[in-house]
């Protein structure tokens, strides 16, 4: 996390210097007060009438550094908000799909929402603040000596006692801190479930349930929560006892000194205006301290996510993606948990292929290991004479376009959505769409159209068919369809296999739903069960096998 410190030293350094001009404007503060009291007793007018203007100068300064040095502050804390922000972000995005899903979406959510605000208050902006507060303390405190080194003396004696307090609550606030974490990554995720799920709660009329099971979760929050407060409050409490404790003990010993003639009647009002600047820091250094130890849960997380392996992609250039070989694959998702059985397959350029299978069966495993959404598979895969490992995933993506069923619209237009921010010309964008079947959606919404969050103002069948428009746009060499029709009415659907088919793009299909009429058109059908190919060949063999693939045409042409 240092390094965020480094790139904004500038501001940073500035807050600082700032902050210790006010703190040595408020110093001179105390010492005006001082000469004034000295003036009033020595019935000195014109003494009086310069330490006054000299008081109302440093008035002036003390708000003007006070605003400087927050506006220094706010600018550290922006920038660094937004650099970390966009370095998780990035470090999520940028990392494989295994070290993806060690953690929930709604860790990350979590992360992002509240854990970032937590740190940038409990360390970014608390460790420069406990360097102000020591910087804070020496200042007045050499102030002090300067004027009585009895006084600086006891106040460093007395002041040094509420530094205990924090260490003996830290581990007690740090656990609960890390407690609360999970009790939010927790709530997100109930959250995201309802939200989620919006129409099967309503459909099914189990509001009442939602809202118990969420006012329980709400209330383990508040509770969680409460917990760490309380805490925190307690270590505070005692820490401001201790210090009105050591008010009155300087108070006392001023006093004395007052009375033996030792000191004026104005050091000591100076040193009740400057034991303000040796206590508070004291206690400030306290909290501070407790902050620190709270965040380190909250750090080690956040650090944890910035150093998530990256997808590396290193390798060669793509020299041609068709033919595709596959042989002896083996794949799991975990150890001991094999999804895939040693699979054999070459898929030629130009041909179609229909891949079936039950629910669970590995067709959609098998493309995302195609794709190298995973590195950790056995045996070879091969695109022309070059294996999947030596080939760069950008260069691997260019040639393939996956159209998945779960489809993701941005909040943008629709321009935006299909070409995804890339540069295509509107001509070659409205004929995507027009050949994924939105030529009538254009015609009366027009390119610029916006899209609204998660696509609420679209149906299943327009998400789907962007999605079809997208992989139509790169009108690359291969394209797999995972279920990618199943939103769509059997008419529309018919109509865009019949494109897809018709093209020469080599295209494998997963097909959730069989009918005879599309199946004859494929070279070959692949028939999955249990993560193995059991049987291939085209329409006409397999009927005659009369084996799992006609039983599946009869169940599943339905």
């Amino acid at each position: 996390m240092n390094e965020y410190f480094k790139k904004h030293k500038v501001h940073l350094m500035a807050w600082v210097f700032f902050a210790v001009l006010k703190t040595i404007a408020a110093v001179l503060f105390a010492l005006y007060m001082q000469k004034m009291i000295d003036a009033v007793s020595a019935m000195d007018a014109q003494k009086m009438l310069h330490t006054s203007i000299a008081g109302v100068v440093i008035v002036v300064c003390y708000a003007a550094f006070g605003y400087v040095g927050s506006y220094f502050e706010m600018k550290f804390s922006q920038k660094v908000l937004v650099d970390v922000r966009q370095d998780i972000c990035k470090s999520i995005v940028s990392t494989d799909l295994d070290s993806y899903r060690l953690h929930k979406s709604a860790e990350y959510t979590s992360i992002l929402n509240n854990d970032i605000g937590m740190l940038d208050e409990k360390y970014f902006l608390c460790l420069p603040n406990i360097v102000i507060q020591i910087l804070t303390f020496l200042i007045a405190t050499v102030t002090l000596y300067q004027m009585e080194p009895w006084l600086a003396f006891s106040a460093i004696l007395l002041c040094a006692v509420p530094l205990i307090v924090p260490f003996l609550f830290g581990k007690q606030i740090s656990a609960r801190q890390k407690s609360y974490i999970h009790v939010l990554d927790w709530y997100n995720g109930k959250l995201k479930n309802i939200w989620n799920g919006y129409e099967v709660i309503k459909s099914y009329h189990v509001e009442r349930e939602i809202l118990t099971d969420y006012e329980k979760c709400n209330w383990e929050v508040e509770r969680t929560h409460f917990s760490v407060r309380n805490t925190q409050n307690m270590s505070r409490s005692i820490s401001g006892g201790v210090g009105f404790l050591i008010d009155v003990c300087m108070m006392g010993i001023a006093g004395i000194l007052v009375l033996k003639g030792y000191v004026t009647v104005g050091i000591l009002i100076a040193t009740i205006q400057l034991m303000n600047y040796i206590q508070t820091p004291i206690q400030w250094i306290s909290k501070l301290l407790a902050d620190y130890k709270t965040s380190q849960p909250v750090l080690k997380r956040v650090t944890d996510i910035l150093n998530l392996p990256k997808d590396a992609d290193h390798g060669e250039k793509l020299k041609t993606a068709l033919p595709i070989s596959v042989e002896n694959l083996r794949f799991s998702y975990e150890e001991g948990e094999e999804v895939l059985h040693n699979l054999s397959v070459t898929f030629e350029p130009g041909k179609k292929y229909a891949i079936v299978g039950n629910s669970g069966s590995g067709k959609s495993t098998f493309m995302y290991v195609l794709m190298h959404y995973y590195n950790h598979f056995e045996g070879e895969i091969r695109f022309g004479s070059q294996s999947i490992s030596d080939i760069q995933k950008k260069e691997l993506y260019r040639s393939i376009a996956l159209i998945h069923q779960n489809v993701v619209v941005l909040d943008g237009t629709l321009r935006d959505n299909v070409s995804l921010y890339e540069s295509y010309s509107d001509e070659n964008i409205k004929q995507a769409l027009i050949r994924a079947g939105m030529g009538d959606y254009l015609n009366e919404k027009g390119l610029d159209f916006t899209i609204q969050e998660s696509g609420s103002n679209l149906s299943g069948g327009e998400k789907q068919r962007i999605a079809i428009a997208r992989a139509f746009l790169r009108n690359t060499p291969v394209m797999i369809l995972d279920e990618a029709t199943s939103s769509l009415d059997s008419l529309m659907a018919a109509k865009i296999e019949q494109t897809v088919l018709q093209s020469d793009t080599t295209i494998l299909n997963i097909v959730h739903q069989l009918k005879a009429d599309s199946l004859k058109q494929y070279d070959e059908i692949l028939v999955f069960s249990k993560g193995a190919i059991i049987e291939r060949g085209n329409y006409d063999e397999l009927i005659q096998k009369d084996g799992i693939f006609r039983s599946l045409l009869s169940v599943m042409s339905a």
